[in-house]
């Protein structure tokens, strides 16, 4: 019986492995949504259904406790340092950093992370997640941002209007010059949250209930907050957390097979070989 050694994936995928995986994913959204657990998405179609219709009277009475806890309205997230001439926005109080929690800032910090150790350290499991978290918020963030180009929903704080308006198909040249006037659905925060959340439940299944306990609870206190500063509605929600565990579940299955389907939480093991010239047994490392 031979034994062959290979090596699983050691270096960070390449930006045209990273496109090819992207493109995939996007193609594969209708099959992966009509595999889904038909519960799962009548709860998100039933939850954003009820959320719109009470969303008015869920964001008074956020805003009214947020009141009672000593929180403002105001976001006050500013400018710190300016790269290539985009301005880093940081929180300077506790109601922005609540808001801050899904910031891409945040989540591109694990990309450089994980990719900076696992390069350091040829450590594949952090090459891996690294992987997976570009491709997960790629995903995300296309998605998100195609829907709020068509629905054009208005941000709470830009409305006069009671539960906001909704601007189906807008001209994109308004939608640029005015954006919270559009962009409130679905929440690209909390589905960011969610998709950095999906992908560390499932690289660490030893920890899983530990993650998501910390994950769930601070993609709640972001959600909260952007209802207190008035950036979202509760109904922008339900759809934003499907979307960002389908990215996430997408990127993690796209790296499982990239390492020869070793379990997440495994960086070497044996694995069966056929082919129609042997049988044995494969060594990844």
């Amino acid at each position: 019986m031979p034994f062959v050694a290979h090596s699983a994936q050691k270096a960070f995928p390449t930006p045209r492995k990273l496109i090819s995986l992207f493109v995939d994913d996007i193609k594969a959204i209708p099959k992966y949504v009509k595999e889904t657990d038909s519960a799962y998405l009548w709860a998100i179609g039933l939850g954003t259904a009820v959320g719109i219709y009470y969303d008015q009277k869920l964001i008074d009475a956020t805003q009214a406790q947020a009141k009672r806890w000593g929180l403002k309205q105001n976001d006050n997230t500013k400018p710190q340092f300016s790269i290539f001439g985009y301005a880093a926005r940081f929180p300077t109080d506790t109601e922005s950093s609540m808001y801050f929690l899904g910031d891409g800032w945040i989540h591109l910090g694990f990309v450089a992370g994980y990719g900076l150790h696992g390069a350091l350290t040829s450590n594949v499991r952090s090459i891996n997640i690294a992987g997976q978290l570009v491709e997960g918020l790629g995903v995300t963030a296309f998605v998100t941002q195609v829907i709020k180009h068509v629905t054009g929903r208005e941000s709470p704080f830009a409305t006069k209007t009671k539960g906001g308006v909704w601007r189906p198909f807008p001209d994109q040249v308004k939608y640029h010059k005015n954006v919270p006037k559009y962009d409130a659905f679905p929440s690209g925060h909390v589905a960011t949250a969610m998709t950095t959340t999906t992908i560390f439940v499932k690289n660490f299944p030893r920890y899983r209930t530990a993650i998501k306990v910390v994950g769930y609870t601070l993609t709640s206190i972001l959600a909260f907050g952007m209802m207190n500063l008035g950036v979202h509605w509760f109904g922008d929600y339900p759809l934003a957390l499907g979307i960002g565990y389908m990215a996430g579940d997408m990127a993690f299955q796209h790296s499982k097979e990239l390492r020869g389907g070793l379990p997440a939480d495994q960086q070497s093991g044996f694995v069966p070989l056929v082919s129609d010239r042997m049988v044995g047994i494969s060594y990844f490392f």
